[in-house]
């Protein structure tokens, strides 16, 4: 299930991250078009050909159109993606699995609580849907919970908030939480 959800994300962000390039290439080319139309009318102004005053509400058309694309390039400015390693699944279920050997053992169980603890800022327990379901929302540092994946010594930096939502049957006291 892992697996399948970073194959989609990974897909998904691709998409976005594809789009805001595409549009990114709109904005500039449309950009040059109309520093190409400026230089043009102030070179006909300067070279005395034309009047001022007949080209000047021309100018100021592409001076706003000009303004007009700057606000939206900056407004849609490529933001960064975050990517996920290859093996994110396979490193998800590794960590998970030395999680549960790390609970299970009594000399290093205190250990993993605290672990588990700077990553969960809170537990969100609701009923459920159905009757006798509840549905469990761990709100904690995205950033701290990403680097359990990558290196064994990283601490959350910044933070972030990550939402996971438990099928039915998750009981935190079997995790001892």
């Amino acid at each position: 299930m892992i697996a399948e959800f970073t194959t989609e994300l990974k897909a998904e962000l691709g998409r976005l991250k594809k789009a805001q390039q595409s549009t990114q290439s709109d904005f500039t080319k449309e950009l040059a078009d109309v520093e190409r139309g400026i230089a043009r009318l102030i070179a006909f102004i300067t070279s005395g050909d034309g009047a001022p005053d007949s080209v000047r509400s021309e100018l100021t058309k592409l001076e706003d159109r000009k303004a007009h694309i700057l606000a939206q390039q900056k407004r849609t400015a490529i933001s960064p993606v975050v990517d996920f390693h290859p093996n994110y699944a396979e490193l998800y279920r590794k960590k998970v699995g030395e999680l549960a050997l790390l609970l299970s053992g009594e000399d290093t169980r205190e250990e993993a609580m605290t672990s588990i603890r700077s990553l969960v800022d809170r537990i969100e327990v609701r009923a459920g849907i159905k009757r006798g379901e509840t549905d469990v929302t761990l709100v904690g540092a995205l950033a701290g919970i990403l680097a359990l994946g990558t290196n064994k010594n990283a601490t959350p930096e910044g933070g972030g908030t990550f939402l996971l939502v438990a099928g039915v049957g998750f009981e935190p006291t079997t995790f001892r939480l």
